[in-house]
C-alpha cells in the first residue's frame, strides 16, 4: 500500500491511544503525534524522537516496497515502530483535513511542523507573494481566479501549493518560490491534501481532464 508521510501522521494521530508490538521482537511501545514526529515510548521507558524527515523517508521507502522486515530499512534508525503502524494503515480512518496556511513573517524557511487535525507544514505569506508574482494569481489546476470572480476586494488572493512535499526535504530548507511553488485555488489545493495526502498538481488535472 502507498501513503504519503502525511497521511501516515494523520492514520497515527487516530491511533496513538494504542499498545503497539515491534513486528520481530514483539516489543511493547506507545507512541504521541508531536509537532516535531512521534514521540516513542518503548515498554523499557527510553523514550524517542523519530523526526518528521525519518517518517517521510520511511514511508518513501515502504511504498516502494511494502517490506516488513527491518533489514531493508538499514538507513533508518527507527523502524521497527514504524514498520506496525505502516503494516496496519488504513485509508478509512485517516480524517480528511483541509490545506491551511499561517502567515509567516520570517526569511523564506519552511518546514516547521505544528498540530492542525493532523500534521500540517507551515506556510511562508512572503513566498506566496513572490510566487504569484512569478505566476499569477489564477489556479494553474482549474483556472479559477479571484478578481474575475469577487473583483477588486479579492484581487490577487490564491493559494499556493508546494511542488515536492516538505517533508522529504528533510525539516528546515529554503524555499525558492518560483520553481518551488505554484498558485491553486483553495478548492484544488483542498483536494491535493485531503486526508492528509499530497496528490500532485498534475494528478488532480489529470482528474479534472476525465472528468470533462
Amino acid at each position: 500500500m502507498k501513503f504519503t508521510a502525511s497521511e501516515f501522521l494523520a492514520f497515527a494521530r487516530v491511533v496513538q491511544s494504542e499498545e503497539w508490538r515491534t513486528l520481530s521482537q514483539k516489543k511493547a511501545y506507545r507512541f504521541t503525534v508531536e509537532d516535531r514526529g512521534l514521540r516513542v515510548v518503548p515498554s523499557t521507558g527510553d523514550e524517542r524522537l523519530v523526526s518528521n524527515w525519518e517518517i517521510a523517508r520511511f514511508c518513501e521507502t515502504y511504498s516502494q516496497s511494502n517490506s516488513v522486515k527491518t533489514k531493508d530499512y538499514s538507513k533508518l534508525f527507527n523502524k521497527s515502530y514504524l514498520l506496525p503502524v505502516a503494516h496496519s494503515f488504513d485509508p478509512k480512518r485517516v480524517e480528511f483535513s483541509l490545506a491551511d496556511e499561517v502567515v509567516d513573517t520570517s526569511d523564506l524557511h519552511e518546514g516547521a511542523v505544528r498540530l492542525v487535525s493532523v500534521n500540517a507544514y507551515e506556510r511562508n505569506a512572503e513566498a506566496r507573494r513572490r510566487c504569484v508574482e512569478a505566476h499569477g494569481s489564477s489556479c494553474v489546476v482549474c483556472g479559477f481566479s479571484f478578481a474575475q470572480v469577487y473583483g477588486d476586494v479579492a484581487a490577487g488572493f490564491i493559494h499556493v501549493d508546494h511542488l515536492s512535499p516538505i517533508a522529504l526535504k528533510g525539516g528546515n530548507y529554503k524555499v525558492d518560490p518560483v520553481s518551488d511553488l505554484l498558485p491553486v485555488c483553495p478548492n484544488c489545493h483542498a483536494v491535493i491534501h485531503l486526508r492528509g495526502g499530497c496528490m500532485s498538481i498534475e494528478e488532480l488535472r489529470g482528474h479534472l481532464r476525465a472528468r470533462t
